[in-house]
C-alpha cells in the first residue's frame, strides 16, 4: 500500500525494526598522538602528587598532626550509610537503567531531554532518618559524568525535584515522606540543592564546574520511618530541563543515625571509614589523597595539578550504533498513519517481499541485515553502489535517479551494462556472472570480458577491461571504469552527435562537468604544493570572508586554523548548519538540512569572483608563484610550462605561452617601483620571499597564477 512501489506499511516498519533496537553511543577512536600526550601529562600529575607529602610545610610531623585534625573535623559529619540494591528501576522516557555490583545505577541507551527516574528498594533498619543521593563519575559518560549532558554543562545534569514515598513491606499504600534540611557537598551558583524541594521543575541542583567528580546530597526525613517487617521506599528523581541534562550514574543510601545529618565533603568510602567502617589499605590511601588535595598548605601544588589536569586532551570519539542488550530490547510497532505517538501491533524484523527473503539462519539484527544486503540473492545493493560510482565518474548515473530505483525512477540507459557491472562488483573475478560478451586479448595477455551492446549513433561500450578483483572492492570497480575506452574518450563532440544525443546518455564522448566544491579548493592547494593530505582528525577552519564569521559566528566563534590544518582537504572543513562554508555554497555544495544525492551544478559570476579574490585562492596563487620561482626553471617560458603542468596537467600551446608571457611582462613592468599597488594586489598572505627575490617579478607571477587558476579548464573534468 505504498503510493508507488510494491511495499506495505508492515514491510516498512519491519525493515525499520532492524535499526530500531540500537543506541547511539560515542565510541573512542584510537589516536596514538593523543594517547601518548595523555600518558605524559598523567605521569607528571602522579609525580607532583607524590611530592606533596615531602613538600608539606613543617615536615612529616606537621603533616601527621594536620591530617589527624582533618579526620577529626570530618568525623563530626560522617554517618554510617547503607546502600541497598534496588528491586525496581525505571526511566519514564526509555533510558536503559542497569544496577551495577556496587548498587549504583547506570543510565545508558536513549538520552531524552527530560526524564524521571523511579527507584524502589526495601529497607529493614528500625528507624530510617535520612536518604543520601550520590551522583557518580563514570567513563561511559561525557567528560566522565556524573550527568549525561552533551552540550552546555557537558557531563553535568539538573535535578529538578526529589520526592520519596514509603509503605510497609507487609502491604498498604505508598505515602509521601516529607523531606527537610537538604544539603550537598557542592552546588553551582544559583542551582542549589534546596531547589529540589521547591515544587518548580525549571529550578534544581547542578554541579557545573565540578564535572568528572562524585558528589553527594542528603535529605532528612521530617519524621523517622519505622515499619514492622521492613519498609518499601520509592524515590522519584525528576529532571525537567533541556539538552539531555539528566543524571548518568547514581546511588541511593539510607541511615538510621539520629540528630543532624549533612552531606559530607569527602567521598562515600572515606565517610564510611570515618563513621566506623573497618579501614582498608585502599580506603586509607584515598583518605590521605583526599586530605592532601584539599589542604590549604598545599594550595600552590594542588593548583599546578589542576592546571595540568585541564590540559589533558580529550580522546577522539565518533558516534556509533550499538545493539541494545537482551534485557533492554526495544520493540518496533506499526504506527497508525505514520504517527509515532500512535503505535499499533508489534512487528518483527523483515525485508520487503519484492526482494529475496532473509535466510532463517541470519540473526534478526543489523548483522543479519548487513549479510542480506550483500548476499548474492539480493541484486539491489550492488546496482545502487555501481550506479553511484558511475555518476561520480560520468556526472550522471546509468539510472539518472540514483536515489530512486522504484517505479517512479528512470529506467537505466544501459541495462545490460548496469547488470554486468553490478555482478562483477559483487562477485569479483567470477566468470559465471559475466553476461554475453566478446573476448579480446590485452597487451598483458589477459582475456577480458566485455559487454557487446551497441547503440545507434554512438560508439560501442565495448572496451571495459575486466581485471582480477575481490568481491565488493570499490578500488577494483574504479579501475574497471577509468581504464575503459568509454571513460578515456575525448570530451569533444561532433555537432551531429550533439543533435542526436544532447545529454550524452549514450556516451558518444566523454562528459564535461565542473568538479565538486571541495575539490575546487583542493585543486588550488594541490597545485600550490600546500594541500595537507593527512587522513582523519577533527574538523578544521580554513579562511573565509570576515563578514560570514562576524554575522553568524558572533565575531569570535570561528577561529581560522593555523599551520597545516589551514590546508587540510575540503573533506575536513567545519560545516555549520546555519552558516556553511561560504566558498563551497558558491560552488553548489549542499547544506546539511536534508540528504543530497545529486548536486545540481550552476554557473554564476560569483564563482569566478571567488576563484579570483577569495583568501584561500589568493594565498594558493602566492604559494604557487613562489613555487614557480623555486622549481620552474630560469626563464618565463619554462615557468609558464611548469605552471600549466601544475594547474592543468598539460603543457601550454604556443599561443597560450605567448599570451601568458605577454601578460606577465606587462604586470612586471607595472609593479616595478610601485610598491603601493603591488601590496594591494599581491603578496598579502604568504611569508616574505627569500632575500634577493625580485618582489615585483614575484607579484607579477602571482597575478599570472591567479589568472590561470581561474580558467574554466582548471575546475572542469574533461
Amino acid at each position: 500500500n505504498h503510493k508507488y512501489d510494491p511495499l506495505t506499511q508492515r514491510e516498512f516498519y519491519g525493515l525499520y525494526a532492524y535499526l530500531n533496537n540500537t543506541d547511539e553511543v560515542e565510541m573512542e577512536v584510537p589516536d596514538a598522538s593523543i594517547t601518548n600526550k595523555r600518558a605524559t601529562i598523567l605521569a607528571e600529575i602522579e609525580r607532583l602528587k607524590a611530592k606533596r607529602q615531602s613538600a608539606f610545610p613543617g615536615g612529616p610531623d606537621a603533616m601527621r598532626t594536620r591530617f589527624e585534625r582533618w579526620k577529626a573535623e570530618n568525623k563530626l559529619v560522617a554517618r554510617p550509610w547503607i546502600s541497598l540494591k534496588p528491586v525496581d528501576v525505571r526511566s519514564a522516557f526509555g533510558a536503559s537503567m542497569d544496577v551495577l555490583p556496587d548498587n549504583s545505577i547506570l543510565a545508558s541507551g536513549d538520552k531524552p531531554n527530560t526524564d524521571t527516574y523511579t527507584v524502589t528498594f526495601e529497607a529493614y533498619l528500625p528507624k530510617l532518618a535520612a536518604i543520601r543521593l550520590e551522583v557518580l563519575a563514570d567513563p561511559s559518560l561525557p567528560e566522565g559524568g556524573p550527568g549525561r549532558a552533551h552540550f552546555f554543562a557537558r557531563g553535568g545534569f539538573l535535578l529538578s525535584e526529589v520526592s520519596v514515598e514509603a509503605k510497609p513491606k507487609t502491604g498498604g499504600e505508598f505515602r509521601k515522606v516529607d523531606l527537610i534540611e537538604p544539603s550537598a557537598d557542592y552546588a553551582a551558583n544559583g542551582r542549589t540543592i534546596d531547589q529540589t524541594l521547591d515544587g518548580k521543575l525549571d529550578t534544581g541542583w547542578m554541579i557545573t564546574g565540578q564535572e568528572g567528580k562524585d558528589h553527594r546530597a542528603v535529605f532528612r526525613f521530617a519524621e523517622p520511618l519505622s515499619f514492622e517487617g521492613g519498609t518499601v521506599i520509592r524515590v522519584r528523581l525528576d529532571q525537567y530541563y533541556v539538552h539531555q541534562t539528566t543524571i548518568g550514574r547514581f546511588r541511593l543510601s539510607l541511615t538510621d543515625s539520629p540528630g543532624a545529618i549533612r552531606a559530607a565533603s569527602v567521598p562515600a568510602p572515606i565517610e564510611g571509614v570515618l563513621a566506623g567502617n573497618p579501614p582498608t589499605p585502599e580506603a586509607d590511601r584515598q583518605m590521605l589523597d583526599c586530605f592532601l588535595s584539599t589542604a590549604v598548605e598545599l594550595s600552590e601544588a594542588n593548583k599546578r595539578i589542576e592546571e595540568l589536569t585541564k590540559t589533558l586532551p580529550p580522546p577522539t570519539t565518533t558516534l556509533a550504533l550499538r545493539e541494545r542488550p537482551a534485557n533492554h530490547t526495544r520493540t518496533a510497532h506499526l504506527h497508525q498513519r505514520g504517527e509515532f505517538l500512535k503505535p499499533k501491533e508489534a512487528v518483527e524484523p523483515m525485508t520487503p517481499a519484492v526482494l529475496p527473503p532473509v535466510p532463517a539462519a541470519y540473526p534478526k539484527n543489523r548483522l543479519g541485515l548487513a549479510r542480506w544486503l550483500v548476499s548474492r540473492e539480493n541484486p539491489l545493493t550492488a546496482r545502487v553502489i555501481v550506479n553511484r560510482e558511475w555518476q561520480a565518474f560520468f556526472g550522471r548515473g546509468l539510472v539518472g535517479t540514483i536515489e530512486d530505483f522504484g517505479t517512479r525512477g528512470e529506467p537505466p540507459t544501459h541495462p545490460e551494462l548496469l547488470d554486468w557491472l553490478a555482478l562483477t562488483f559483487a562477485n569479483g573475478d567470477d566468470r559465471r556472472w559475466t553476461m554475453d560478451d566478446r573476448r579480446r586479448t590485452m597487451d598483458d595477455g589477459q582475456t577480458n570480458s566485455v559487454p557487446a551492446t551497441r547503440y545507434a549513433g554512438a560508439k560501442p561500450l565495448s572496451s571495459i577491461v575486466h581485471r582480477p578483483s575481490s568481491p565488493w572492492s570499490l578500488k577494483s570497480l574504479h579501475r574497471l571504469i577509468v581504464t575503459s575506452a568509454t571513460y578515456r574518450q575525448s570530451a569533444r563532440v561532433a555537432s551531429e552527435l550533439l543533435a542526436r544525443d544532447p545529454l550524452n546518455r549514450l556516451y558518444a564522448h566523454a562528459p564535461r562537468f565542473r568538479v565538486d566544491a571541495e575539490i575546487v579548493r583542493d585543486t588550488a592547494l594541490a597545485a600550490a604544493g600546500l594541500l595537507d593530505e593527512r587522513i582523519g582528525g577533527p574538523s578544521v577552519f580554513p579562511p573565509q570572508p570576515a563578514e560570514v564569521t562576524a554575522q553568524v559566528y558572533g565575531g569570535g566563534g570561528y577561529t581560522t586554523s593555523k599551520g597545516p590544518d589551514r590546508y587540510r582537504r575540503g573533506l575536513y572543513t567545519h560545516f555549520k548548519r546555519t552558516a556553511p562554508f561560504a566558498a563551497y555554497i558558491t560552488f553548489d555544495a549542499p547544506t546539511s538540512e536534508s540528504t543530497c544525492l545529486r548536486r545540481v551544478k550552476s554557473n554564476t559570476p560569483l564563482q569566478a569572483l571567488t576563484l579570483m579574490n577569495d583568501e584561500v585562492f589568493v594565498e594558493a596563487a602566492e604559494a604557487l608563484a613562489q613555487r614557480l620561482l623555486r622549481e620552474g626553471g630560469p626563464t618565463p617560458e619554462t615557468r609558464i610550462d611548469y605552471l600549466y603542468r601544475c594547474v592543468l596537467c598539460r603543457p601550454p600551446k604556443r599561443a597560450e605561452l605567448d599570451r601568458v608571457k605577454a601578460f606577465f611582462e606587462d604586470q612586471w613592468n607595472r609593479f616595478k617601483g610601485n610598491e603601493t599597488e603591488m601590496a594591494e594586489v599581491a603578496l598579502k598572505y604568504r611569508p616574505s620571499p627569500p632575500a634577493g627575490t625580485d618582489v615585483a617579478e614575484l607579484a607579477a607571477w602571482v597575478l599570472v597564477c591567479r589568472a590561470v587558476s581561474n580558467l574554466d579548464e582548471t575546475i572542469t573534468r574533461q
